[in-house]
């Protein structure tokens, strides 16, 4: 939803040079050497009244009328190009607000009615939230409230504190959305980061959208190459040129499930080869071939293949207990193993473990769904005790949608123990996983390197989905110097906006360069 702008006013004032400007859809707040800028300005929507800032500006402050933010989380920090920027928040009294964003170089503020029925919520539209973000300091959000009736009281919110990135993420992304324009099976959505007034579009449309799940999808780095299973897992795997759609590896020959590309692009590492569970094979990714087949420990089987960005290492899920029915995507147990890979030779090295499955010890949990840093220094994953699963979909019992999942992360060498990133996690069981990293780093107000994650969730997202229970796609920032200390690395996490909120959203591949679809 777009906010609707009856009356606005919006001054965006240099405090000093920039090196970079704010754009509608650039969304670019500066690097390192930026100065802060100066935004003021008030935009009226909705219902709220031309006096609204006389309104606010001659009320008193009264108890028990302040409203109470539900989102975002207090300490998030989004990229400049988010893109919509959600404020939630409740008041079973008020029908007028002031939503405002403040810090020393910026007084901005929406006044708006809001969404009647008690729970009430406005976004910012993508080119205020850019410009915003050029202040390069954090923001200080309030909701004031009043009742019109009585527009001599008011009550204010406490205060919590919002970030963007210096930089703009950049990047394609890649999900699989169950929505009505593909039938209950989903179609693919894509998305450019650099359009954040875009919203993602469906990759297909309900007459091409190949037949049956298409949800476990790998993306090639450069974007050029998706490949995805049809019909069932594991099923006719595919593998198409972005751009057109066509196909470069047709649908029927050839069986997997989970996929990765080399750096490149011209090969990729499929887990369930032809049916056989458990078995990853290196293919060539023009003709499906296999060129090569991925050992795995004496008794294991091998699962959930990742490439590092630079196409070295390989890590995958080893497990010896599968369900019987989707072995590949519910397996009971998992320990996370990394080894070389040798592009030139289609050869691998030596099997070594990062994780253990701890299944039968003391913190009863298997790890899956490995993703590499973009400096191939970290390895994210899903951890779960996949016994416990209480989800009862298609007969789950392993990771699949396993509603206690978390999202942790481990050194790629196995030199330090893994750590939850329970920031990020919230608490509850709130189903995390699928985390993938966007493309490249990023800095935050202070200097401090970050990467951008991504993760499904069924989360609750303020007043608009209010339930736990429906799986969408956030973000939270990754601090590689805080997991270098052992320490949590991640912040509070964000649903990102370009999704449709009605749909069930999940597993987001990121591409480094975006391809025009035809």
């Amino acid at each position: 939803m777009k906010a609707p702008i009856f009356a606005a006013v919006l001054a965006l004032a240099a405090c000093g040079p920039a090196s970079r400007g704010a754009t509608g859809d650039g969304g670019q707040s500066g690097g390192p050497d930026a100065a802060p800028q100066m935004v003021t300005g008030t935009r009226n929507e909705g219902g709220a009244p031309a006096n609204s800032a006389q309104l606010f500006g001659s009320a008193t402050e009264t108890s028990g009328l302040a409203p109470s933010i539900v989102y975002p989380a207090n300490g998030i920090v989004a990229p400049p190009n988010l893109g919509e920027f959600d404020v939630h928040w409740t008041q079973a009294t008020d029908n007028l607000f002031a939503v405002h964003f403040g810090n020393q170089y910026a007084d901005y503020t929406v006044y708006t009615t809001g969404q009647p029925g008690g729970n009430w919520w406005t976004v910012l539209t993508p080119d205020e939230w850019a410009q915003l973000a050029t202040t390069l300091n954090p923001l200080q959000v309030t909701v004031a409230g009043l009742n019109t009736s009585t527009p001599t009281m008011k009550g204010t919110s406490t205060a919590i504190t919002v970030s963007a990135a210096h930089e703009p993420i950049l990047g394609g992304v890649y999900y699989w959305s169950t929505s009505s324009s593909a039938g209950a099976e989903g179609d693919m959505f894509h998305y450019d980061t650099s359009q954040p007034s875009v919203p993602a579009a469906p990759y297909y449309t309900a007459q091409s959208v190949p037949g049956g799940c298409i949800g476990c999808h790998a993306l090639s780095h450069d974007g050029t190459k998706l490949a995805f299973t049809t019909v069932t897992v594991p099923g006719p795997g595919e593998i198409v040129n972005t751009a057109d759609q066509s196909a470069l590896v047709a649908a029927g020959g050839t069986y997997w499930d989970f996929a990765t590309f080399n750096a490149d692009g011209s090969k990729l590492v499929t887990a369930d080869d032809n049916g056989a569970a458990g078995q990853l094979t290196l293919r060539s990714a023009s003709s499906g071939a296999s060129l090569a087949t991925v050992p795995a420990s004496p008794g294991k089987f091998g699962d959930h293949p990742d490439l590092s960005p630079d196409g070295t290492l390989l890590a995958n899920v080893e497990t010896s207990n599968q369900d019987g029915q989707f072995p590949v995507i519910m397996p009971d147990t998992g320990a996370i193993v990394v080894r070389t890979f040798d592009d030139a030779a289609n050869s691998f090295g030596a099997i070594k473990t990062v994780i253990a499955d701890d299944a039968n010890g003391a913190s009863g949990l298997s790890s899956f769904y490995p993703s590499f840093s973009p400096d191939g220094q970290w390895l994210l994953v899903t951890r779960v005790n996949a016994s416990q699963n209480t989800n009862t979909e298609n007969g789950a019992v392993g990771v699949y949608a396993n509603p206690a999942s978390k999202t942790w992360v481990v050194k790629a060498d196995g030199s330090q123990p893994p750590i939850e990133l329970a920031q990020a996690n919230s608490t509850g069981a709130l189903g995390d996983s699928w985390a993938r990293w966007a493309p490249f780093s990023e800095t935050d107000t202070t200097g401090a390197q970050l990467y951008f994650i991504t993760f499904t969730s069924v989360r609750q997202f303020g007043v608009r989905i209010p339930q736990v229970g429906s799986p969408q796609i956030w973000m939270a920032p990754f601090y590689p110097a805080k997991a270098t200390a052992g320490t949590d690395p991640s912040g509070p996490a964000f649903r990102v906006p370009f999704q449709d909120v009605t749909n069930h959203n999940h597993i987001a591949q990121w591409s480094q360069e975006v391809v025009v679809i035809d």
